[in-house]
């Protein structure tokens, strides 16, 4: 149980770090407002950490047999949700305090959501690619050595 643990919060705090310096280049090179930038960059890496906390139970053996496709189920899912989550917060938070009596903020939620994760990918997606392959290199290490 013990080990459990320690590699659900190896892995989130892993795909933390991998989340954290891709946004921050989409931070510093973002035209908008960097409040708004930082607030979507914030919910993207505490997403991230969710994500990896959540998935990081992939990384044990089941029945005494060690993960395969899970070592690069999780760095990709991990990779796609995470801005997905964190704009969507963004979104809903912002839906939520500018029509509090209307409900026609929350149809554009979702569609908003997926244009800004394509445009993170679009300008940050050579950063992703090498901190998400460092970070599913360092759990899949870690998973090859784990307990037994």
């Amino acid at each position: 149980m013990r080990d459990r643990r320690r590699v659900r919060i190896k892995s989130g705090v892993a795909y933390a770090l991998a989340t954290l310096a891709p946004v921050s280049y989409c931070v510093h090179v973002s035209s908008s407002a960097q409040e708004l930038a930082s607030a979507v960059a914030l919910a993207s890496v505490i997403a991230a950490a969710a994500f990896g906390y959540g998935f990081g139970v992939w990384y044990l053996p089941v029945s005494g047999e060690r993960p395969g496709f899970e070592l690069v189920a999780t760095p990709l899912l991990v990779c796609l949700l995470a801005p997905f989550a964190g704009a969507s917060v963004f979104l809903i938070l912002g839906a939520l305090t500018a029509q509090a009596g209307s409900q026609d903020g929350f149809l554009w939620v979702a569609p908003m959501a997926i244009a800004m994760t394509m445009a993170y990918f679009s300008v940050a997606w050579p950063i992703v690619l090498g901190t998400f392959v460092a970070a599913g290199v360092a759990m899949a290490r870690l998973a090859r050595r784990g307990p037994n």
